[in-house]
C-alpha cells in the first residue's frame, strides 16, 4: 500500500509550458516522475 497525500494549488510558474497561470490543479507529490534501475514498480 503506498501512501497518497493530495492537495490543491494554483500554478504560478511552469518551466515546461503545459500549464498556464493561474490554473487550478491537484496536486499529488508521490507519483513517481523518472526512472531508476532500484526502483521497480510492484503490481
Amino acid at each position: 500500500m503506498s501512501l497518497v497525500h493530495e492537495a490543491v494549488g494554483e500554478v504560478v510558474f511552469d518551466s515546461k509550458g503545459v500549464f498556464e497561470k493561474g490554473t487550478k490543479v491537484v496536486m499529488v507529490p508521490n507519483t513517481p516522475t523518472e526512472q531508476h534501475h532500484i526502483m521497480r514498480r510492484i503490481t
